[in-house]
């Protein structure tokens, strides 16, 4: 959707497949698992900064949930760049 600016891009599941195929299947679902890794990572962080009182929660949202969606969507963009 981003790249066309049309929202119904969203649900064109055979160009989809097609970015994924041209990526490859088996690159794709290694990066999948591996952001998933560390956002699960970052998750966990969070949970354990938030223990501490009035700063964790801070902490966890100014800073670790904050870079872990930089993170997450920086690598979407570069993942679905070597596809087009």
């Amino acid at each position: 959707m981003a790249h066309t600016g049309k929202l119904g891009a969203a649900f064109r599941f055979g160009e989809i497949l097609q970015i994924i195929g041209s990526i490859g299947w088996g690159k794709y679902i290694t990066w999948y698992v591996l952001l998933t890794i560390v956002v699960l990572l970052c998750t966990v962080a969070g949970l354990l900064a938030g223990i501490i009182p009035i700063v964790g929660p801070l902490v966890y949202v100014l800073l670790i949930a904050l870079y872990a969606l930089i993170f997450q969507y920086r690598a979407t963009g570069l993942i679905y760049r070597e596809g087009i």
